[in-house]
């Protein structure tokens, strides 16, 4: 166990769609499976018998916000447009962090592309990615 106090940085996370480095993040990253059951679905009979299944969950979602005026909107678009149009998806995908042991890689496609708000402040765009994992390991940040 290390002694000395560890130093988290959002800034160390890294997210790579089709080559291209997403950083405009107005939000947090949230990346996990789609189905919310467990590593495991077990079964109890009404005499004590235990039986478990494993449960495969290569399907995840990744769900960011970008900040308003982020031309990388403009890019997450044209992938989502492209992939409507010539069924080009889905799109090289990774995560990881350079600080931390979250490591996820895959292919993706946008599943959701907020609609735009017109507004006087600024805010952020929330997309959510739907990945189909080759890997994943999600320990400590």
């Amino acid at each position: 166990m290390n002694a000395l106090p560890e130093t988290y940085s959002f800034l160390n996370s890294k997210l790579v769609i089709n080559g291209f480095t997403i950083t405009d993040f107005a939000t947090d990253i949230t990346l996990g499976p789609v189905n919310g059951d467990g590593r495991w679905i077990e079964t109890e009979g009404p005499g004590g018998t235990v039986t478990r299944s494993r449960n495969i969950r290569n399907l995840w979602a990744c769900s960011f916000g970008l900040t308003v005026g982020s031309e990388q909107i403009d890019f997450l678009e044209a992938l989502a447009i492209a992939d409507e149009k010539t069924g080009a998806g889905s799109f090289p995908f990774v995560f990881s962090q350079i600080d931390g042991t979250h490591k996820v890689v895959g292919s993706c496609w946008i599943h959701e592309n907020q609609n735009a708000t017109v507004s006087k402040t600024p805010g952020s765009r929330q997309i959510v990615l739907h990945l189909f994992t080759n890997a994943a390991f999600v320990g400590r940040t």
